[in-house]
């Protein structure tokens, strides 16, 4: 101890005093030099500043997209089926509708997913998409309000299947962190994968751009009993804080 006192000046030892054992000494700066008397010499100083999280650091889902596929008849779907390509996301909102703005009110209807993270860890992110069943509003023999619902297909071969193709949006491509987007098939109920950051590898922060791509396919089997109307369903994108996900196709 005495020689530790005896490297400290009395200002150092002032302020020793005032740091009430907390720990953190602040040196007399006339306390160091260094000798270039027969050369030279050198100092190690530090340089610092911190990052905080603040009230913008948060993982959040900004944006998601509405899907509109192909328009097709009843002739087609009661003799053989079809798979629909996907068009944009100007979905159909209104009385005669089951999802949007009904249960669905979410979506932008320029096919847009979005996520961000600037929580400033290695957590990484996951996001699933699951689709919900496909329903219209039609009306009875008496022209009563009533649904039908097309989870009647569930028990086919392959059933109702949204064949989903996220892409990196070109418009925002410096923006989205090295997070390579799923391709994936939704059958209804189930749920799947569509996004994964592995923040490891530093993956995924900041701002992250995607688009539903327009080589998406809706594929409904044949129906007989299908009907003349306006067919929706919800799509529940669910975004989780670490890279591990809930196990994929979780049935309803």
């Amino acid at each position: 101890m005495k020689n530790i006192l005896k490297g400290l000046t009395v200002s150092g030892m002032a302020l020793l005093a005032l740091a009430g054992g907390s720990g953190v000494v602040f040196a007399d700066e006339a306390t160091w030099s260094a000798d270039a008397t027969e050369g030279s010499a050198s100092g190690t100083s530090t340089a610092e500043f911190k990052v905080e999280a603040g009230k913008t650091g948060k993982l959040t889902l900004d944006e998601v997209p509405d899907l509109k596929f192909k328009d097709t008849d009843v002739k087609t779907i009661a003799t053989e089926g079809a798979t629909l390509p996907l068009i944009d996301g100007k979905v159909t909102s209104g009385d005669n509708v089951t999802s949007k703005d009904v249960t669905a009110k979410d979506g932008n209807a320029d096919l847009k997913l979005k996520v961000s993270d600037f929580r400033g860890v290695n957590s990484g992110w996951n996001l699933t998409a699951k689709l919900g069943t496909f329903e219209a509003k039609i009306k009875d023999s008496k022209s009563n309000d009533i649904s039908d619902k097309l989870d009647r297909l569930n028990g086919s071969l392959n059933g109702v299947v949204l064949h989903l193709v996220v892409k990196s949006s070109p418009s925002d491509a410096t923006k989205t962190n090295s997070v390579t987007p799923a391709v994936v098939d939704l059958k209804q109920g189930s749920a799947d994968g569509v996004l994964k950051a592995n923040g490891d590898k530093s993956e995924g922060g900041g701002e992250n751009n995607f688009i539903a791509d327009t080589s998406s396919t809706l594929t409904i089997p044949q129906d007989p009993k299908i009907k003349a109307a306006t067919y929706q369903a919800d799509i529940t994108w669910t975004l989780g804080n670490t890279f591990d996900a809930a196990p994929a196709n979780s049935n309803e």
